[in-house]
């Protein structure tokens, strides 16, 4: 099963500076026609965001009288001075000085009394310093900001305070002095970002997962995000990572559309991912910022790693890929992240696409990455997932060969409907599971038994089909008939496991090995598609009959009428093409076996979703078929159609 998604929703967010003035953290892209991901770095100059100065003192002593009269001097940027004395009251005495309560309290509590002196010094004097004071009740830290603007180590905070007859910095050393740090410099720095948001619908991944018809947890699933790269002349970065996560909150597409101003608003945008029933939803940081693990998923917007069921240790959940020259397409196995959430280990509120971290954050400019957005004129390049799963079927009745292992399949239907097979009226009087019948192949006096089980698909049975897989040796008692005809016709009996209710009374023939003389010549196949309908609509799910035959094959006159049956390949494939441009849509794929046919006892045929080519164009089935890892591919099929 090759199977094409297209996403539910998308868009992406944005913290750009427009006219060097603002950002536009509230604007919202919904509805445009890209994804577009970029980094900007120093190219936009916002003042209001020059960095402010601070300076943090910690270690108070407790309360002592000993410290009445130990001072700390407060300096700002414009030279403006605040001096504090320990005494027994937190006040005001003239301009730009004050006392503050020393003879009492607990370290802390002395703290918190310089904080407040200092406060009352300021709300007072006429020319205020240009600083702010912040403190946590009971932590012995405070923190002095510039109010606007300063460089590093501009200003100075001195005294002879109250631990071991000084002031202690951040790092609780012993400083006479402590200077403001991290302020704006001479050079100021900006980052511009965008981040992109997508989202598929899983309902039809877990419908299927359900029924049987695919197993999200076999080794054959896979499950690929698939963005296409948009080149309309602009500049475009290279050598650089993308990197993709799972988000923890739900996001709201928005209907906005202009991605030069950024003038248009809705909920998802740079600090929102949503509005619902009169309340915003923001992202935990700016930008969905805050990573984390999955058991976090309730306080963080991007999950990087998680333990899953049954598993022991966390794995990571977050995956990149590398753009060497920037025009690359985005393709990234998203499959751990479907399978857990089709599982419902999480939960599926889409995908944040971003810079890999070191490129978020370093000293370079990456403009832009477009891809196209699922609102793009263009049907075949929107956002897609790509499902991949081996759901092929070999039923051996037409091809079983002596001395060599094959397959016999029993399909049991209801009124069209996939049913398992009773064997009596009680509730539990139903087949399935492993070795729940009985398959006898008998020829005169030759008689084997084998066990049947429900068709395991991944970690699921197939509703209504059975299988057993055995080889009948051409040597022993058959021997002389095998070499005599070169086929036998036995009979094939399947019964319930106590042998006493015959489901299905049939006939097997078992030929032997085909011998030749040696050809290493390729040979050359007639295929014909039996059942394609002119014309499809996207909500069809076509089973496609292919009749196929090699020139080998052997020809038996006859003079009655006779309908040829198909020959049986075990590895044949279909690929689908654009008509009109000759594009490969979906490629044969020989690894994960998605495209891979099934056969049963009429010949050839694929199941096919028709919701997973774009509407309104007429595509065409290739085929390729693989002998001893020589490929033929067919491409003369009559295998034209159009998806309405």
């Amino acid at each position: 099963m090759y199977r094409i998604i297209t996403a539910s929703s998308d868009t992406y967010i944005t913290n750009k500076i427009i006219n060097n003035s603002y950002r536009a953290t509230d604007a919202n892209v919904g509805q445009a026609g890209t994804l577009d991901l970029f980094k900007l770095y120093n190219e936009s100059v916002l003042s209001s965001e020059s960095t402010k100065a601070s300076a943090v003192l910690v270690s108070f002593a407790a309360g002592s009288a000993g410290y009445i009269g130990s001072t700390i001097i407060f300096v700002d940027s414009n030279g403006k001075t605040v001096t504090l004395t320990g005494d027994t009251s937190n006040a005001r005495v003239t301009e730009g000085s004050g006392t503050f309560i020393a003879n009492t309290g607990a370290a802390t509590a002395v703290s918190d009394n310089i904080a407040t002196a200092f406060n009352t010094v300021k709300s007072g004097d006429t020319i205020k310093i240009d600083m702010i004071v912040q403190t946590t009740g009971g932590s012995g830290i405070l923190t002095f900001t510039q109010s606007s603007a300063g460089a590093d180590g501009n200003t100075i905070i001195t005294g002879t305070a109250l631990t071991s007859g000084n002031i202690r910095d951040k790092n609780s050393a012993i400083s006479p002095t402590v200077s403001f740090e991290g302020g704006s410099t001479a050079v100021l720095t900006t980052n511009e970002l965008s981040r992109l948001l997508i989202k598929f619908d899983y309902d039809q991944i877990k419908k299927m997962n359900s029924l049987g018809q695919l197993d999200v947890s076999d080794s054959s699933f896979s499950a690929t995000l698939k963005l296409h790269d948009v080149y309309g002349g602009q500049t475009t970065p290279r050598n650089f990572k993308c990197i993709v996560f799972p988000l923890t909150k739900k996001f709201d597409e928005g209907d906005g559309y202009d991605i030069g101003k950024f003038s248009d608003l809705d909920a998802t945008n740079y600090i929102t991912a949503s509005y619902s029933n009169g309340s915003v939803v923001a992202w935990q940081l700016a930008g969905a910022m805050k990573s984390g693990s999955l058991s976090d998923a309730d306080s963080i917007d991007i999950i990087t790693s998680g333990t899953l069921a049954g598993k022991d240790s966390p794995e990571s959940l977050c995956f990149e890929q590398f753009f060497k020259t920037g025009e690359e397409d985005l393709s990234i196995d998203v499959t751990k992240i479907v399978s857990a959430s089709v599982n419902d280990l999480i939960t599926n509120n889409g995908y944040l696409i971003a810079y890999s971290g070191s490129y978020e954050k370093d000293l370079n400019t990456y403009f832009v990455k477009r891809f196209a957005s699922r609102n793009t004129a263009n049907t075949g390049i929107r956002p897609k997932l790509i499902l991949k799963f081996d759901d092929a079927v070999i039923d051996n009745h037409e091809n079983f060969v002596f001395n060599h292992t094959g397959t016999l399949y029993l399909n049991n239907q209801v009124r069209d409907v996939s049913t398992n097979v009773r064997f009596g009226d009680g509730p539990s009087d139903v087949a399935t599971g492993a070795n729940c019948m009985k398959l006898k192949i008998i020829s005169g006096s030759f008689k084997k038994e084998f066990n049947v089980s429900q068709v395991p698909r991944g970690s699921s049975r197939v509703t209504g089909m059975y299988s057993s897989s055995f080889a009948i040796s051409s040597f022993g008692s058959l021997y002389a008939d095998v070499l005599a005809s070169g086929s036998l016709v036995f009979d094939e009996i399947w019964s319930n496991s106590s042998e006493t209710i015959t489901f299905l009374s049939s006939s097997l023939t078992i030929r032997k090995s085909d011998l030749n003389k040696l050809n290493l010549h390729q040979t050359t196949y007639h295929v014909v598609t039996l059942n394609l309908a002119d014309r499809y609509k996207p909500s069809e799910i076509a089973r496609i009959k292919v009749f196929v035959e090699g020139k080998n094959r052997e020809v038996v006159f006859r003079k009655t009428p006779l309908e040829k049956k198909s020959e049986v390949y075990e590895k044949m494939y279909y690929r689908v093409r654009d008509f009109i441009s000759g594009d490969i849509i979906i490629p044969f794929d020989k690894v994960n076996n998605s495209t891979r046919l099934s056969a049963d006892t009429d010949g050839m045929y694929f199941d096919f979703y028709m919701d997973s080519l774009p509407s309104g164009r007429s595509y065409v089935f290739d085929f390729l078929i693989d002998i001893d890892g020589y490929d033929t591919v067919i491409s003369d099929a009559a295998a034209k159609f159009i998806v309405e």
